[in-house]
């Protein structure tokens, strides 16, 4: 069971021939359409391969609104790059989130990014995963 949602066992499965319950998961990676780096390519790579397992996936990523992925996206996958200067950040990020309707969700971050990245999913009743990501040279 994960976040309450039971799911198949996957083990030696490939890529679309296990059988399991469909599954609504959002991914926030603030640096997706600037970085090129593990956070960025793991969140692609894991959004990939739970769509080829049939599940629906949203990625949310901060910059420019109309900057493509740094990675390879299938295209079933939406995308959603939201920009802060216009000051409405969370505001817009939530109601993407609330429309989408997630079962679970993966937060990918470092540093300060955490605070807005919580704060867009704080009270929606959304399972939440993080993934610490860092560089020592930083």
């Amino acid at each position: 069971m994960i976040m309450g949602k039971t799911i198949a066992a996957t083990n030696g499965c490939r890529a679309g021939a296990c059988k399991s319950e469909s599954m609504r998961i959002f991914l926030s990676v603030p640096h997706l359409t600037s970085g090129k780096g593990g956070a960025e390519r793991t969140a692609a790579n894991l959004a990939n391969e739970m769509v080829a397992r049939g599940h629906e996936v949203m990625i949310h990523s901060a910059g420019q609104t109309d900057a493509p992925s740094a990675y390879p996206l299938h295209p079933a996958i939406r995308h959603v790059n939201v920009s802060f200067s216009a000051g409405k950040g969370i505001a817009s990020i939530r109601s993407h989130i609330k429309d989408f309707n997630p079962d679970v969700g993966f937060l990918f971050y470092y540093d300060a990014n955490l605070v807005w990245q919580y704060a867009s999913v704080s009270g929606l009743g959304i399972g939440i995963g993080a993934q610490e990501c860092t560089n020592p040279i930083r």
